[in-house]
């Protein structure tokens, strides 16, 4: 895997990559060889997708966000320790479950995300911002945590 991607940019070949929280099913494509049908992006409109403004039918959401006990008892747990000096960054989250009426790509292609990705209605990820930016040849990440 790494050594995939070291060729792609040692040779200057754009590539998508895609790593799963267990590196156990990473993807890596070139751009010219990414399937519509199985990957679509856009990164600040680097894309291969299209965007559509507005959906023929109601979207029906219902969240199921955890108790406001069980968020309550783990915020205390980290002001606890940022109060002691333990840390001074933390990013508290929880699985959010969602019942929606539209499919993982609908929801790709009707969203407004400056970065965004669909992958075989596996899975779609929204960001506001770039995870890595390159920039007079120095490589940086400065990502927003839980996004």
């Amino acid at each position: 895997m790494i050594n995939t991607m070291n060729y792609y940019g040692r040779n200057g070949i754009p590539f998508i990559f895609i790593i799963d929280f267990l590196v156990q099913n990473p993807i890596i494509v070139p751009f010219n060889k990414v399937d519509n049908s199985e990957i679509l992006y856009d990164f600040n409109g680097f894309t291969n997708s299209r965007f559509c403004s507005s959906h023929p039918r109601t979207i029906l959401l219902n969240k199921k966000p955890v108790s406001y006990h069980t968020y309550k008892s783990a915020f205390d747990v980290i002001n606890n320790h940022q109060t002691r000096g333990d840390s001074y960054l933390a990013n508290l989250t929880f699985p959010t479950g969602i019942d929606i009426n539209l499919t993982l790509r609908e929801i790709f292609e009707h969203s407004r995300s400056q970065y965004r990705l669909w992958y075989r209605n596996r899975f779609v990820v929204f960001s506001p911002e770039p995870f890595v930016r390159i920039e007079n040849g120095v490589i940086s990440s400065f990502p927003m945590k839980g996004t």
